[in-house]
């Protein structure tokens, strides 16, 4: 974007927070008039989910780019767990975080991976954020949310009475070695690793990074293996969140823009919206019929070639290598990929556990992209850089023992000190912005 040097179009990748700086420096162009007259399946997307339109007006009434849709959009990144370790330790799936207690307890202490030694690590990750995902279980997210408990208005997680309560539950149980001691230090790679060895008890990640590649690759070396979601963890307040809700637009993912440098921009949104249609959403989410999918009784539905490819590729990679419908781009996501991929234990932790939480949830879970206005969004983005790695840094601290929890009114009063409050302002004027289009 500096270097001027701009292509016609730029699909995925860009932050919803940069849309409005980079319009407003004339890199990107307004699709309101361009829309109206050129998109008709993203309009009747539109009209028929006023979700939408709200999403993508900005504070200057200007739609600025196409979004990634969701024809079924329910969550992801719950808390899961090794199924086969709950049968060998006749225990239920847990919901309270003493039911949680209890399972890493057994864990630490009865075997289940059953190679003579306590080696297991009850509830590991790829990073401490996983640890502080935990904290979502006392009635607080660990960020900005919207708190029903206060008539709706906005608050910062990692300030309140509750969080601290949480952090302290946290803290403990890192203390008794029932959390990776590791996790604070663990990238993707490192986690997997350990997932492979048979030491894992239970983790927060992604269906398809995780659950989906773990049960597939996993069961083929470790007998009876078996993951699965979990429901919200229940708190002693009774509020059970599931934090990582899909929206629409999905999370609010900025599917693409169109740059400046564009000749062509009417032909550009023709194309683009192309893929939001029943056709060209098949197409990029399913592929060539015939080849990677066929229609039964009206549904599309993956091959052999997708489903158990000869080259020994996941489902996800094999799509991946035909199509950009596993990361961010401007189409509709469509039910029939998702059920075509999910395995039944994704398919099962949806229905019982993700599913049945989605309306509470939306109570707290702010929306994908709020409208801020660019003034007051460069306000946001500078203080909150200083506060989050003040937050962040001290967060880690309390976890792992290095910092005592009777330290945090000063933690505190010092991100009050750093203009935490004039940030939560920010938010909530965005949010009554939003909930008054």
């Amino acid at each position: 974007m500096a270097s001027g040097e701009l292509p016609d179009v730029i699909m995925g990748g860009m932050p919803s927070g940069d849309v409005l700086k980079y319009a407003n420096l004339g890199a990107i162009i307004p699709l309101n008039d361009l829309l109206d007259q050129y998109a008709p399946e993203l309009k009747s997307w539109m009209d028929k989910l006023p979700e939408i339109e709200k999403t993508l007006v900005y504070p200057d009434g200007n739609i600025y780019y196409f979004p990634m849709l969701d024809e079924y959009p329910t969550g992801n990144n719950p808390l899961t767990i090794r199924q086969d370790w709950l049968e060998k330790l006749s225990m239920e799936s847990p919901v309270t975080n003493d039911d949680w207690y209890n399972y890493w307890k057994a864990v630490k202490e009865q075997d289940p991976n059953e190679n003579g030694k306590q080696d297991e690590i009850p509830f590991s990750g790829n990073g401490i954020g996983s640890a502080r995902s935990l904290i979502v279980g006392w009635g607080v997210l660990d960020g900005f949310y919207s708190d029903p408990k206060d008539d709706g208005k906005i608050h910062y997680g990692p300030i309140e009475d509750r969080y601290r309560e949480g952090l302290e539950w946290v803290s403990k149980a890192y203390e008794e070695g029932l959390i990776d001691p590791e996790i604070a230090t663990n990238d993707e790679k490192a986690f997997q690793g350990k997932m492979a060895q048979n030491l894992v008890g239970s983790y927060r990640g992604a269906f398809g990074g995780n659950m989906v590649t773990f049960n597939s690759s996993l069961s083929k070396e470790i007998p009876g293996f078996r993951v699965i979601g979990t429901a919200p963890m229940k708190g002693p307040h009774g509020e059970q969140i599931h934090p990582s809700l899909d929206q629409n637009p999905r999370n609010g993912a900025i599917g693409a823009v169109i740059t400046k440098e564009n000749k062509y921009p009417e032909e550009t949104v023709k194309w683009i919206d192309y893929f939001y249609s029943p056709e060209g959403a098949t197409l990029v989410n399913m592929g060539i019929e015939g080849k990677h999918y066929t229609m039964v009784n009206g549904v599309p539905k993956f091959t052999d070639l997708v489903l158990k490819n000869p080259d020994g590729l996941s489902p996800k990679q094999v799509v991946g290598t035909y199509s950009f419908a596993q990361g961010a781009g401007p189409f509709l996501f469509m039910k029939a990929q998702g059920e075509g991929l999910d395995d039944e234990a994704v398919k099962e932790t949806k229905a019982k556990y993700i599913s049945p939480f989605i309306e509470e949830s939306k109570k707290y879970v702010l929306p994908g992209t709020l409208p801020f206005d660019d003034a007051d969004d460069q306000e946001r983005l500078q203080i909150m850089a200083d506060i989050q790695t003040y937050v962040d840094e001290s967060i880690i601290k309390f976890i792992i023992g290095q910092e005592p929890l009777d330290r945090w009114d000063a933690y505190v009063e010092k991100v009050k000190d750093m203009n935490i409050d004039r940030v939560i302002d920010i938010y909530q004027k965005a949010f009554d912005a939003w909930n008054n289009k």
